[in-house]
């Protein structure tokens, strides 16, 4: 992880800091954002459909019938409970530590290069 930091640094150095800083926040994006952000939204849309189905199931409620909103709520908030669970298995089940250091380090050697200098050169 270090010694992808420093090549990350040296590169930053020499290649366009923005480019770099654009894969980095991509990586970012891909690998944390965009699963936790399916995850709740896959769980705002289940509690919308969750109201609509209550508020058109009240007469039948009123009248003493069982509507089933109960096996629905379980399978649409199971749904949602279960992305980030099998995300983080898939992730650990990558049995390559210089990937994860390569990655990590690649992010963090563009962060640290442009706390220190900025979009700028040296």
């Amino acid at each position: 992880m270090l010694a992808a930091a420093l090549l990350v640094n040296g590169l930053a150095s020499v290649w366009d800091a923005q480019g770099l800083m654009h894969v980095a926040v991509w990586i970012v994006l891909g690998l944390v954002a965009l699963p936790l952000s399916f995850a709740a939204s896959l769980a705002a849309v289940g509690a919308a459909l969750l109201v609509v189905l209550a508020a058109l199931s009240l007469p039948a409620r009123l009248g003493g019938r069982r509507v089933g909103l109960g096996g629905v709520a379980r399978d649409v908030f199971g749904l949602a409970g279960s992305i980030l669970p099998d995300y983080w298995a898939a992730l650990c089940a990558v049995r390559r530590p210089w990937l994860w250091g390569a990655v990590v380090g690649y992010v963090l050697g563009i962060t640290a290069r442009l706390l220190l200098s900025g979009l700028g050169g040296a």
